[in-house]
């Protein structure tokens, strides 16, 4: 703390020296020099723990808010789930990084302090569960949240216990690391954009990355900023980033309906003709299926929009919310698997590989088909042919 009282006497002294100038006074008493200095000080002091105490508790009560409305859908749906999570481990971060004054007894803010560790793998893994089709916690989550939260849990112990300060390597290391995360935060959300249909998970994906890529940038950039006698004012400078984003995920997740996390269409939009609808419908299916654009590796919704003479949000609608698509790839890659299907069950395919097959109805390569494949027809697609050539 004394680095920071020393901090913000090098302020105050900057507006004594400026009260100095002849303009405003032609001579200065000493002792109202002092008086000067030590009241500038007082009131900078006082308005920093000020704006700290506002934004501080404002988040920790929104933060409160969050776990309990995400914890009670939590059972059944993995995004409420790591939300709530997280919001409890911010919460810890907001109740232990604080001035010195809001300093809370020894044990408590140890237990604070080791809650806040893994707030962003939780926020990472929401944000995978929400945008990522069928994702499940494997091995390698685990993996990376323990490589992720171990030098962390280090530093806590070498703070808390005095047993000698953290190395610098390893400060980068979890910086790195940090950055790493966030950035595959924001890939996650943007570049499965074009693929998905649904119009609100589309908006959802860039508020996401941009509050995430704000986040990021302005918690490295206070990092270089408060440093040395401004250090003081870090945890401050900390929570006026997170809060921003604190706020839009509360209204975002209030405003919206229970089943926000599903994306799910509210109804169908008033003013829809049904007939064009049909129309639409019976034209997608002739595209689709008589033409067999399916086969087309590099076939997308802005190409088929085209083809089909409409908007892609209309398409879009039509493929979401009349035949019950979340992604535009599930949707096409239906009519593929089907015919790859049937494709084994040819002898005059026997000689060829799972990869040519795969490759002749639309797949650009064996990972993705094996993956899509299994998800569709829970068998891998040798386990498939080895029983329908039987």
């Amino acid at each position: 703390m004394r680095d920071g009282r020393q901090c913000l006497a090098k302020f105050a002294q900057k507006l004594v020296d400026f009260a100095k100038n002849p303009f405003f006074h032609r001579r200065r008493h000493p002792l109202l020099e002092s008086t000067l200095l030590k009241s500038a000080a007082q009131c900078y002091n006082e308005t920093v723990l000020i704006l700290d105490a506002v934004f501080r508790f404002s988040g920790l009560g929104l933060l409160l808010l969050l776990a309990i409305i995400t914890l009670k859908s939590a059972k059944n749906s993995p995004p409420h789930l790591f939300l709530g999570l997280a919001s409890i481990s911010m919460a810890g971060l907001f109740l232990g990084y604080t001035p010195d004054e809001f300093d809370l007894p020894h044990a408590l803010r140890i237990l604070v302090r080791i809650l806040d560790i893994p707030h962003l793998i939780f926020i990472w893994l929401f944000v995978l569960s929400l945008f990522e089709r069928g994702f499940t916690v494997k091995l390698t989550h685990w993996l990376v949240g323990g490589l992720y939260c171990l030098p962390i849990a280090v530093a806590r112990l070498l703070q808390f216990t005095d047993l000698g300060p953290f190395p610098f390597w390893a400060t980068a290391l979890v910086g790195l690391m940090s950055f790493a995360i966030a950035s595959h935060v924001i890939a996650i959300a943007l570049l499965g954009r074009a693929d998905d249909l649904s119009a609100s998970r589309r908006v959802s994906r860039v508020y996401f990355s941009v509050m995430m890529g704000f986040v990021t940038v302005s918690a490295a950039a206070i990092e270089v900023i408060f440093t040395g006698d401004w250090a003081v004012l870090l945890p401050t400078a900390k929570i006026l980033t997170i809060w921003p984003a604190i706020i839009w995920v509360t209204v975002w997740l209030v405003q919206l309906r229970p089943n926000v996390f599903a994306f799910a269409a509210s109804g169908k939009k008033k003013g829809h003709d049904p007939e064009k609808r049909a129309r639409l419908h019976n034209a997608l299916i002739a595209e689709i299926v008589d033409r067999k654009a399916y086969l087309e590796p590099r076939l997308t919704i802005p190409l088929l929009a085209g083809r089909l003479a409409v908007t892609q949000h209309t398409l879009r609608e039509l493929i979401n919310q009349d035949l019950g698509f979340k992604n535009f790839s599930d949707f096409i890659n239906t009519y593929r698997i089907e015919a790859v299907k049937h494709a084994f069950t040819e002898p005059a395919n026997r000689h060829k590989s799972i990869l040519e097959i795969a490759m002749d109805h639309g797949f650009n390569s064996l990972s993705p088909f094996n993956k899509v494949f299994k998800n569709q027809v829970h068998l891998t697609p040798k386990e498939f042919r080895e029983r329908v050539v039987e």
